[in-house]
């Protein structure tokens, strides 16, 4: 069952009304202009993606890949294995590993999709986890590849200086990693900072679900045997199923079938 969350723009909370709602109309200028209200725009910076959509999209299925997605205006619905999730103005979807999933942008000429898209850096990640203490969050959550929260004041800024370097392309190569430091920084103080923490460890190429995950990406058209994956975990079989389904919400074998009809463009979900 869908997450109901409704449509919206961003609503800030007293004391924030000014810095939010300055930030957040430069953000959709910034964008608006990138875009020409005309769809998705890649690469603007590195690992950035910018959206104006004015008519649905979807639904399409494909891998999606670690990232920060930010959503300004209107509504996108994400669905993941037996789970649906409404990603919503003013909050942001941190993702850990590349996961195939379905997706459907809801969009109008009156009531568009606006928002962003910024791969995330793994190792930046882990670096900025060193740096800040995070030893008190150590909560698990049941969906530790998903996290979903509220854009706070301080992350929509570091956001809105990211996306205005397009505005100066040369200072990209200097400034464009510092704010991509700050942003994961903003997000590993936040309230969702015990999530950042579990998607960088089970994203780590050491991780041995990652390393399963990794292989059936790679070998989606082979044959599957289930015994060598768990060695490869360095797990048995039913820990392996175990902990693969409580991090993709799938089997290893539904992974895979998805993973395979995904790289053919062929809309496939797994029955729920």
């Amino acid at each position: 069952m869908a997450e109901n969350i409704a449509t919206k723009e961003i609503s800030p909370r007293p004391g924030q009304h000014s810095r939010r709602s300055i930030a957040h109309r430069e953000l959709l200028t910034l964008i608006e202009n990138a875009t020409a209200r005309a769809g998705t725009v890649r690469g603007v910076a590195p690992g950035v993606s910018l959206s104006w959509l004015t008519a649905p999209v979807g639904p399409a299925s494909h891998l999606h890949g670690p990232s920060l997605c930010v959503c300004l205006r209107g509504r996108k619905q994400i669905s993941l294995g037996d789970r649906d999730i409404a990603h919503s103005a003013g909050q942001f979807l941190l993702t850990a590993i590349q996961m195939p999933i379905v997706s459907v942008a809801y969009a109008t000429p009156d009531a568009q999709y606006v928002g962003l898209e910024l791969d995330l850096d793994l190792d930046l990640a882990r670096q900025v986890i060193a740096e800040v203490d995070l030893h008190q969050l150590e909560s698990t959550t049941a969906d530790p590849c998903l996290a979903i929260g509220e854009l706070s004041a301080p992350l929509l800024d570091a956001v809105l200086r990211l996306v205005r370097l397009i505005e100066t392309p040369s200072d990209i190569p200097i400034l464009g990693q510092l704010i991509q430091h700050e942003i994961l920084y903003r997000l590993a103080i936040g309230p969702k900072g015990n999530r950042l923490r579990q998607i960088v460890r089970l994203g780590s190429k050491s991780h041995g679900v990652a390393k399963v995950i990794a292989w059936l990406r790679e070998h989606f058209a082979e044959k599957l045997q289930i015994a060598q994956l768990a060695d490869q975990a360095g797990m048995g079989v039913s820990t392996l199923h175990r902990h693969f389904s409580q991090l993709t919400t799938m089997s290893p074998i539904q992974y895979q079938n998805t993973c395979y009809c995904t790289k053919r463009a062929v809309f496939w979900w797994p029955k729920r």
